[in-house]
């Protein structure tokens, strides 16, 4: 994935999902870590109807099969407004809302998706927006694209600027570009030469090409297939990052063609899954990772297959060689069309979601998943303090009565790795589309003083109570501030790690009043954009926004 802005968006507009309006003040939010409760989302249905009016002693909640506490509760009936977060000369990530938003994502994976199956869907989505009702969510519009993540469309009902922005999804490059279409052509030539002078001089020596051809584009499919994978594993943690501070459940549909997202992933008989990438430790983490944000931000992913009743046989066939595909390439398409089958339900079995597989009718998968958000339950628990070993943990939900339960199946203790998965964290929020939410703070610009040819501009940040983690009287935490000019050229950082013992006095203090941060940041005067991220180490918990500056 791209590691630089998203083209900077015009006028330096807060960049997310969420629309700019005043808020009022938030009750400061209890934090604690997220290997030590969990929330579980359980939708509860019959004959596709919400079951209402269920209590705590009708469910069982089990971890790992042994039943635990449920020590909170609650029947969610979401507000079909989107939430909003604060706008004017102060800033904030925080939401205003307490009442858990029905919050409603679709994102368009434009990066593993052949141009037709992408006008397919622009189709049926087209469809889906004709039958719009009043009480159906705003919905929310995103594209991963190779130059990453962009913002389509901020929440809305309006249905004339969502089609507006359909109408500006890119086109994914024909998959057989210059130089697969140079290998294709020297394949055949030597396939012809081959037929026509078989055994005369020289013809080892072609061969021999050949094999290293076929050796070369099978090693950058690979490559393109993994750097794919990495960019819509980094898509998927900026989603989460983006919603995890928003309360609730939250729906996330990912319409594509898909990938293999956990190749080589197996579960054993009590549930426990094993991960066993095809690559290097790096993508074991992402993938690790990846399951832990979307868990803890309780985002149910409805994955949408867009090749709809996929035929592996037609897909190995390739109008650019003239031999049919061999039996080795046939046997690997089959198993490619598994493999993304495969990424498809785990992703809805492990988040709570619900796959959209072998179905044309796509825009009534979108309806059913907006509905599902609609009413539901909201559980949680305790981790047993005895049986935190880092890993995969089965959940499990019993009703005393007949009804379909849908639930994430389980949850990721897996601590993130102090220097990889933060050095990750705080790179891609400087360059996602999205703010993130999960560690919440205000800020203010103060005022600014001249100094030489440039202006000291003041900011002032402020972290509410419980936000930053307080362990064994330490904090620990990141602060970034990266201003940058139209373009997306860098004009000025600051870049400052706070890791600090504290006194009784200290983290009293700090619980009852938070953390207030002040600094400066030296620019000429113009138009900038100011990227503020926030990341809380000991428990992975990062904030950002981004807001407009204007220096005189």
């Amino acid at each position: 994935m791209s590691m630089r802005s998203a083209a900077v968006m015009a006028a330096f507009a807060t960049l997310g999902l969420y629309a700019q309006e005043p808020a009022p003040p938030r009750t400061p939010q209890t934090f604690t870590a997220g290997t030590e409760y969990v929330e579980v989302p359980v939708v509860v249905q019959r004959s596709n109807k919400h079951v209402s009016g269920l209590n705590k002693g009708d469910f069982v909640l089990q971890q790992d099969g042994k039943d635990v506490s449920i020590t909170n509760f609650e029947e969610i009936h979401t507000l079909s407004a989107a939430p909003a977060r604060n706008g004017g000369s102060s800033f904030s990530n925080s939401f205003a809302t307490q009442t858990p938003p029905q919050v409603v994502v679709l994102a368009i994976d434009t990066v593993n998706t052949p141009t037709l199956d992408q006008a397919y869907f622009q189709k049926e989505l087209k469809q889906y927006l004709s039958e719009l009702k009043p009480e159906d969510p705003p919905l929310g519009l995103v594209e991963l694209t190779r130059s990453g993540m962009h913002v389509l469309h901020n929440f809305t009902r309006d249905r004339r600027s969502l089609l507006a922005a359909i109408d500006q999804l890119s086109k994914l490059p024909q998959k057989n570009d210059e130089q697969s279409q140079m290998l294709a052509e020297l394949y055949n030539e030597v396939q012809q030469m081959q037929s026509t002078n078989a055994g005369a001089p020289g013809m080892a020596e072609l061969e021999a090409a050949t094999i290293q051809t076929d050796a070369n584009e099978q090693q950058m499919t690979r490559f393109q297939d993994y750097t794919a994978r990495i960019d819509s594993m980094y898509a998927l943690q900026q989603i989460a990052q983006s919603l995890k501070g928003i309360p609730g459940r939250k729906t996330l549909l990912w319409a594509g063609d898909g990938f293999p997202f956990m190749t080589g992933s197996t579960t054993n008989g009590q549930g426990g899954r094993t991960f066993m990438p095809d690559h290097i430790g790096d993508t074991l983490d992402s993938h690790l990772y990846t399951w832990k944000l979307l868990n803890d931000a309780n985002v149910a992913v409805y994955p949408i297959d867009l090749r709809r009743t996929s035929n592996p046989a037609f897909a190995v066939m390739d109008s650019s060689f003239k031999n049919s595909p061999t039996p080795t390439q046939k046997d690997q398409a089959w198993e490619n069309d598994s493999q993304v089958t495969t990424t498809f339900q785990t992703l809805a079995a492990q988040t709570g979601g619900k796959p959209c597989i072998f179905r044309t009718d796509l825009h009534n998968c979108i309806r059913e998943a907006a509905d599902d958000n609609r009413d539901y339950y909201l559980l949680g628990f305790y981790v047993d303090k005895n049986n935190r070993i880092p890993g995969w943990h089965k959940i499990g939900v019993k009703l005393n009565q007949k009804a379909n339960l849908r639930y994430r199946e389980g949850f990721m203790i897996a601590p993130p790795k102090s220097d990889v998965m933060k050095s990750t964290d705080l790179q891609l929020a400087l360059n996602s589309p999205f703010a993130y939410t999960s560690l919440p703070f205000s800020g203010k610009f103060v005022g600014s003083t001249p100094q030489g040819d440039k202006q000291n501009v003041n900011f002032a940040l402020h972290i509410p109570p419980n936000a930053i983690s307080v362990d064994d009287a330490k904090i620990d935490f990141d602060i970034l501030a990266v201003v940058r000019a139209p373009g997306g050229k860098e004009a000025a950082r600051i870049s400052q790690h706070i890791s600090q013992s504290l006194p009784p006095q200290g983290v009293a203090t700090i619980q009852a009043q938070g953390i207030n941060y002040t600094n400066k940041l030296s620019v000429p005067p113009g138009e900038y954009g100011v990227w503020f991220v926030l990341r809380d180490n000991p428990t992975g918990r990062t904030g950002s926004v981004t807001v407009p500056l204007k220096v005189q």
